[in-house]
């Protein structure tokens, strides 16, 4: 139930995105250039709206949160992974 959940709520976030039309090129490069601030008002709705839902679901009591080791190695490609599939994404 957790995984479909995951799913649901991923291809939710990404027909969001693709509504909001961050995902075209123009929007990418107007955005480095600081000339469009629609990704970054979408990004900014986007993390206040899931911590306002965090903070709900905990006093809820239907999450709980558990402090991870750190693995530098690993965010630093993931980041690289998804900063490249990010940055291709207009071609």
């Amino acid at each position: 139930m957790i995984l479909f959940a995951g799913l649901i709520t991923g291809i939710l976030f990404g027909f969001f995105l693709q509504k909001a039309q961050i995902v075209k090129y123009d929007k990418q490069i107007g955005a480095l250039i600081f000339e469009d601030f629609t990704i970054f008002k979408f990004m900014f709705s986007a993390i206040i709206t899931a911590t306002i839902l965090l903070w709900l679901f905990r006093d809820l009591g239907w999450v709980s949160f558990h402090a991870k080791p750190l693995r530098v190695v690993a965010n630093i490609v993931g980041g690289t992974i998804f900063g490249l599939g990010w940055g291709l994404i207009g071609y």
